[in-house]
């Protein structure tokens, strides 16, 4: 299949698929596949000992001697002196109340209980009557990463925060505008136009569709299936594929498609027909997928989804999951923090038509 043959196919669905600039299929929805941790409203805690502060004039005093002495390391997030509301027969008074140290920074005593002396060891410049017993309290682990769980960590004990705009767009579906919305379909379209543009395969074979795009000028840079190379070369999956044909275009690239049918490379980024020369490379090319997005209508495995980190991608689409995906079923590699890059990842269901269904 030609590149004119392609477009002019694509052509057809974006007619089908959108009316006056907006998404026909109003059931579409964009799901970011977002690191555990980010998502989860159960934070891990951590206990720590606390206790009162009987002077509230030597507050400032207790607060940078116990800074000094036990450090509080991992938990710069946490405040550590907290007002509270005391009620009792007297009625109500507000408490002062400062963390003395992490509970693995003291050993109890044979009774099992600790005191001020179990704390303060030889100190001797604490003057007694400054502080009330040591209670156990627990406090948030970790910086809470979204509103949810800072709301859930300063139940436990004030902690600061300081929200992710990016991250809470993601959560709330607000990041992708109308427009992102009928660019994001169309492109998904075409990696799904990718499966079915092809010769007869066996009854039991997936075919995968995948699509490279350059979100600053909305213009696909290549498109390709997996089928029927991956037949015959094992690494040929559809994101190997489109990576390789990006490759070629910037003067590399690792295999020989032609002739073939299920591989697009568009001028402006790969050129097949001959060897690619020094000139004919595109002046402002990026390294490999620096800034471009990929649709694929299968979740990747771990293979392409290394392929993805090493060729730094920008964003992920897919549309059906799989129990070995490498991006939200299986793993979620694109989350790991020592990766050397990362990239943002979407799950996109597309409504009752069927092409978007989760098979997770």
């Amino acid at each position: 299949m030609n590149t004119e043959t392609f477009l002019q196919k694509r052509k057809e669905n974006t007619d089908k698929t959108c009316i006056g600039g907006t998404v026909h299929d109003e059931q579409m929805s964009i799901i970011p596949v977002l690191p555990d941790h980010a998502t989860s409203k159960i934070i891990p805690l951590v206990p720590v000992y606390a206790a009162s502060v009987l002077n509230k004039k030597k507050t400032n005093d207790l607060l940078r001697k116990f800074s000094s002495l036990f450090s509080l390391e991992g938990l710069s997030h946490i405040k550590r002196v907290r007002k509270v509301c005391i009620t009792d027969d007297s009625g109500e008074r507000d408490e002062l109340q400062i963390i003395l140290c992490k509970a693995d920074q003291v050993s109890p005593s044979q009774s099992g209980q600790i005191g001020l002396e179990d704390i303060l060891g030889d100190i001797s410049d604490i003057q007694p009557g400054l502080l009330g017993q040591p209670v156990l309290a627990q406090v948030a682990r970790t910086p809470p990463q979204t509103r949810a769980q800072f709301e859930e960590a300063r139940h436990h004990w004030p902690t600061a925060f300081h929200e992710d705009k990016e991250l809470s767009k993601l959560i709330s579906g607000q990041l992708f505008s109308e427009a992102d919305k009928v660019s994001i379909r169309t492109h998904i379209q075409s990696a799904l136009d990718m499966t079915l543009l092809r010769p007869s395969a066996g009854k039991d074979e997936a075919v995968t569709g995948a699509v490279i795009v350059d979100p600053e000028t909305d213009r696909m840079m290549a498109v390709t299936s997996d089928c029927p190379a991956s037949r015959d070369h094992p690494l040929q999956h559809a994101v190997m594929k489109c990576i390789d044909l990006i490759a070629h275009g910037q003067g590399g690239g690792a295999y020989d498609f032609r002739p073939s049918f299920d591989v697009i490379a568009f001028p402006a980024c790969a050129a097949l027909e001959s060897s690619v020369t020094e000139d004919q490379m595109c002046v402002d090319t990026p390294y490999l997928c620096t800034g471009y997005d990929l649709y694929v209508t299968q979740e990747p495995c771990v293979m392409c989804a290394m392929a993805l980190v090493h060729s730094r991608i920008r964003r992920v689409f897919y549309v059906h999951s799989h129990p070995e995906g490498a991006l939200g079923s299986r793993y979620k590699l694109h989350t790991e923090a020592e990766l050397n890059h990362r990239y943002h990842v979407f799950r996109v269901v597309l409504g009752k038509g069927g092409d978007g269904l989760d098979h997770r």
